[in-house]
């Protein structure tokens, strides 16, 4: 009896397996952080009511771990950027490439407290780039 209840249980992981896939490139079922292990803060510093939920819910779409997410003013960033916080320019790097930042874009602000890799700051200029004009289109459930 716990011989055949073992197999069973073995044939269904297996068949769970291939049905599946381990990685898929066409699943639907993508986990934040599962390919893009960076931890993500998103800051609405444009005061436009959503932004920063719209935002976090796009990054998430595309595989990023957003771990927080809020407005608030942040000193001497009034341009979209993106602030590498743990020394790990590659992060940040990818992030704007995805998001169609030039390089300029990217800063080094090391932060330790923030428990974060890097923080996306969206402005009022988050319209010029073509990945992001849609955010205003975009459901606030992160």
């Amino acid at each position: 009896m716990f011989v055949s209840v073992g197999l069973f249980a073995i044939v269904g992981i297996y068949i769970g397996a291939q049905q599946f896939g381990s990685g898929s490139a066409d699943r639907l079922d993508l986990i934040p952080g599962e390919e893009k292990p960076w931890m993500i803060e998103v800051v609405n510093v444009a005061g436009e009511d959503g932004l920063a939920q719209r935002t976090t819910a796009y990054l998430r779409s595309l595989g990023y771990d957003v771990v927080d997410y809020h407005s608030r003013p942040l000193a001497g960033h009034e341009r979209t950027m993106l602030i590498d916080r743990r020394g790990n320019i590659a992060a940040a790097e990818d992030l704007a490439r995805t998001l169609g930042l030039p390089p300029e874009r990217v800063v080094t602000e090391l932060d330790r407290t923030l428990y974060v890799d890097v923080t996306v700051v969206v402005a009022y200029d988050y319209r010029s780039f073509a990945s992001l004009k849609h955010l205003k289109n975009i459901k606030d459930t992160p």
